[in-house]
């Protein structure tokens, strides 16, 4: 009976260290790694976007649009929704939010700091999982850290709750943000 106790409490334990802080983009011994949309280098993860299942609602049909971008290491989490949402969760509360407007066209590129309004209905339209212990909207912005709305045509993308020491790196990858035309066989 010791035995079969001390055998759990090390599986148990084993299962306690190998779950915590591990990344969802960690690369090993190899130089890239390919995983459904991403792509993981050494140094940074590359999001390469593209779906070809339109969305219908009445008359009107909306198409997905494909897009690339890079983002940083350290990624804990991620989820989408619909071809619209894309959120990336990170250590200490720092998510990257990217918003698709199916719906419209824009040529539009902006960057700023969104007001604290701006920054919850974004957070509010772009949810995903409302039941998950990575769930944005448990997230409360910290006005201390950086908040930026990167505005590239159709994408809206918060950095929220972004690290001042991380902000540069974060701001760097998010800049590569880029739609373009995928051809389906």
């Amino acid at each position: 009976m010791k035995i079969k106790f001390k055998f759990n409490i090390l599986v148990i334990g084993m299962a306690i260290l190998c779950s915590c802080n591990k990344y969802f983009d960690k690369v090993n011994n190899v130089q890239i790694k390919k995983e459904g949309f991403f792509t993981f280098y050494k140094n940074v993860n590359i999001f390469d976007y593209y779906s070809n299942v339109n969305f219908k609602a009445d008359n009107e049909v909306w198409y997905p649009k494909s897009f690339e971008v890079n983002l940083p290491k350290g990624i804990k989490y991620w989820e989408s929704s619909n071809s619209e949402n894309f959120n990336f969760f990170y250590q200490g509360g720092q998510v990257i939010l990217i918003h698709i407007d199916l719906q419209k066209s824009s040529t539009e590129n902006a960057v700023y700091t969104p007001t604290d309004l701006e920054i919850k209905e974004f957070i509010y339209q772009t949810l995903v999982n409302h039941n998950n212990k990575f769930s944005v909207e448990k997230i409360e912005i910290n006005n201390s850290l950086k908040q930026i709305m990167i505005k590239k045509g159709s994408a809206k993308i918060l950095l929220y709750n972004i690290a001042n020491e991380n902000y540069d790196a974060y701001f760097k990858a998010l800049n590569t943000f880029r739609f373009y035309k995928k051809e389906y066989l």
